[in-house]
């Protein structure tokens, strides 16, 4: 399977991607930037050899084991194919659009994201098919 876990919800099952990392690094040590956990999150495979394609799963999980952290997101929300998830209680900047947080990334939201986006794009195909 392209997906490592599937999630039944009722009416339909979930297709989530785990993406794991043992520890957060830091991303640039010579600016003294605060670290961080890193995921690739567009490829897959020994060596990130495969790109992932459109259709194989609905959701990340992405975990930090050192903390027993896990965040849940949809696919479509994020588009960067690094994917940075900040400490929690950290001090950090303003941060870029790949950044991210544990906290309150719940696979409810997750869930919640997918059929906002969907719907978007159903009212978008509309548009289109009305043009």
């Amino acid at each position: 399977m392209a997906y490592d876990l599937a999630v039944d919800i009722g009416d339909r099952v979930i297709r989530v991607q785990v993406k794991a990392t043992l520890h957060p690094r830091h991303p640039q040590p010579s600016m003294r930037a605060n670290p961080a956990y890193f995921f690739n999150v567009r490829r897959a495979g020994r060596g990130a050899a495969r790109v992932y394609r459109h259709d194989e799963f609905d959701i990340y999980a992405l975990v930090a084991l050192d903390r027993r952290l896990i965040g849940y997101f949809a696919k479509a929300e994020l588009p960067s194919q690094l994917i940075t998830l900040r400490i929690p209680g950290g001090r950090y900047g303003p941060g870029g659009k790949g950044e991210r947080e544990f906290e309150g990334a719940s696979f409810q939201r997750a869930l919640a994201v997918m059929q906002e986006l969907a719907a978007a794009r159903g009212a978008d195909h509309d548009v289109i098919d009305a043009a």
